[in-house]
């Protein structure tokens, strides 16, 4: 069994993770950046889905990518913390499952830099696979 980290914050995404992934692998998910890499700091995993767009704040803070307290926190935070620490989980597969276009860029940029092979496919081709499977 595949340990997997999924960052993300919608519900129905999340549920959606759940139905593709559980019972085949053991998953762990979240929506906080500081948790996401604790895990990563201290679990191996095969795969790391990522989201850039975190939490309700970052829609309406008046901000885009900020929190009301003006720190940022989206899965881009992840995806630096990914490419300065290269020891940490080096054999994992990473997929960026954002539909933020322009933040999915940049986070597969910095991963890239960092000296990782990060694929991304967005979290509608995701639902996609679940609908196949669900269909047989």
């Amino acid at each position: 069994m595949k340990k997997i980290l999924i960052l993300e914050d919608n519900p129905d995404r999340i549920l959606l993770f759940r139905e593709l992934f559980s019972g085949i692998h053991e998953l762990v998910i979240t929506d906080e950046v500081s948790e996401a890499i604790r895990f990563l700091r201290t679990t191996d995993f095969s795969w790391i889905f990522l989201d850039h767009d975190l939490k309700e704040t970052h829609y309406t803070s008046g901000a885009p990518g900020y929190t009301a307290t003006g720190i940022e926190e989206t899965g881009q935070d992840v995806a630096r913390w990914l490419a300065y620490h290269p020891e940490n989980n080096p054999a994992a597969s990473i997929i960026i499952h954002s539909l933020n276009r322009s933040g999915r860029e940049l986070m597969k940029q910095l991963l890239i830099d960092g000296g990782r092979d990060p694929q991304i496919v967005p979290f509608n081709t995701l639902s996609i696979l679940l609908l196949l499977r669900n269909q047989n």
